[in-house]
């Protein structure tokens, strides 16, 4: 009826005009509408890392179920012989008056990097706890 009266121009302004101030001024329950949806699109690449991890990790064969274990045993033995070990055959070939040379030193900067990132201590980690993202 307003179109009949106004021109057919008119109404589509007016609609227009709806439409902005409808984008514009959302109510509550819309803005957590629309954040509820906004956590369940950050979450499914999670889900989606989570149901490769147990494809994986139920896998038969240690080369694809077993690299993670493998790299973890690794930085481990490495940072025990880099801490310890190393570190006590020096003192006993020095306490000792042993003549042998003294072991060899790993590059511990690289493998700790390593292992920050296995344990998940990088600075994204941080980042994800900050945004309150991590559980």
């Amino acid at each position: 009826m307003l179109s009949k009266l106004l021109g057919g121009e008119v109404v589509s302004a007016v609609k227009a005009v709806g439409n902005i101030v409808d984008d514009l001024w959302t109510t509550e329950e819309e803005t957590l509408t629309l954040e509820i949806a906004r956590q369940k699109l950050a979450q499914k690449a999670d889900l989606i890392q989570a149901e490769i991890n147990k494809v994986e990790a139920a896998h038969r064969s240690v080369f694809v179920a077993g690299w993670r274990p493998f790299i973890g045993w690794v930085c481990g033995f490495a940072l025990l012989y880099g801490f310890i070990i190393r570190d006590m055959i020096a003192w006993s070939i020095v306490n000792y008056d042993l003549s042998m040379r003294m072991p060899p030193e790993l590059a511990l900067d690289h493998l700790i990097a390593v292992l920050m990132g296995i344990l998940g201590l990088g600075g994204l980690r941080t980042v994800e706890k900050l945004k309150g993202r991590s559980k």
